[in-house]
């Protein structure tokens, strides 16, 4: 079968005019799963200040005179989501016998399937796959553009980011170091969560963790309690005290243990002004060229209610005797 370049190079420009979504699908998927624990904000493009209110205890004895109490604080955090592309170059006569093989497993009429709709669906697959392994392992580096996984900071960073973070503290608690065969993984989970502030448990419902220390964690609570132990839950593997769900994370390190408080993880993306678009098509010598803009960040809108294992920390807390007091009066 002979390949006409300039129909397929008109076919993809129509395919990419009649789904202008289709990017927008991809990185809003589902199937990146950090997007299923990540609370949207749709208008957000470049650095931005999320601003958090917190008050201190406004109940005393009555007197007949005025003793004011309280004292309300608005506390900062800069964040910021990433401005990517996408530059996908395709060779028609390279790619026919994908297509061919896939309408032939398919069952489906050669004439009733175009090829660019076979290439933007590898296109968004790919996506996908791509925006997975960034949101977790990417570290932002304006100096390399061109490296894969540069482009943005993903879940690792971000977690090592708040760690060190003295004006907006994560909340720490000292533990082990997670052993690499996971031989003390039940001991650093149940640390962990005797050690969430008591006045929360009942608000922090996932550990996130590596998928290896997941893996570990089923084996090591099977030894130990037995297969037939109603662990799970009957909804997914869960922690032996808080019965909270175990989310394993593909690519995070294995070195931490974090929680947090629902809707305090957030993913920003710009649908209202600049959604993801496919923004050209073009032709060179024997291939077709796709260009494509999105952006995307992923962060804690309020780090203090981020609570991560640290073996190397001193002492419980946010590393702060005032806010300690004032993100957690009932502890401190």
């Amino acid at each position: 079968m002979s390949v006409n370049i300039d129909q397929i190079l008109q076919e993809v420009k129509r395919f990419a005019d009649q789904n202008p979504k289709i990017l927008n699908a991809a990185i809003m998927s589902n199937e990146i799963l950090l997007n299923k624990y990540a609370k949207l904000i749709p208008r957000i493009r470049g650095e931005f200040a999320t601003v958090s209110s917190v008050m201190g205890h406004v109940v005393q004895q009555f007197t007949p005179t005025w003793t004011e109490q309280a004292d309300v604080q608005f506390r900062g955090k800069q964040m910021k989501n990433y401005h990517q592309k996408i530059n996908f170059a395709f060779t028609p006569a390279e790619i026919l016998g994908s297509w061919i093989q896939q309408k032939y497993d398919e069952g489906v009429e050669l004439k009733d399937k175009e090829i660019s709709k076979h290439v933007m669906t590898m296109l968004k697959a790919k996506i996908i796959s791509d925006v997975n392994i960034l949101s977790v392992k990417g570290v932002f580096n304006a100096a390399t553009p061109t490296v894969f996984g540069a482009s943005m900071d993903g879940l690792n960073k971000i977690h090592t980011s708040i760690l060190t973070n003295t004006d907006n503290p994560c909340f720490k608690i000292p533990t082990d170091a997670i052993a690499g065969d996971g031989s003390n993984i039940l001991d650093v989970v149940l640390t962990f969560e005797r050690a969430i502030p008591e006045q929360y448990k009942d608000s922090i419902k996932e550990l996130k963790m590596s998928v290896t220390n997941a893996e570990n964690y089923l084996l090591a609570y099977e030894d130990e309690f037995g297969k037939n132990t109603d662990y799970t839950g009957g909804k997914g593997l869960r922690t032996r005290l808080g019965k909270r769900l175990i989310v394993g994370v593909p690519g995070m390190s294995n070195n931490h243990i974090v929680a947090t408080f629902d809707g305090n993880f957030i993913r920003t993306v710009d649908v209202v002004e600049n959604p993801a678009t496919i923004t050209d098509v073009q032709k060179l010598d024997y291939k077709i060229k796709v260009f494509g803009e999105f952006t995307l960040g992923y962060d804690y809108a309020v780090n203090e209610l981020v609570i991560v294992n640290s073996p190397t920390a001193v002492e419980r807390g946010l590393g702060s005797a005032t806010l300690n007091k004032l993100y957690y009066p009932e502890e401190f």
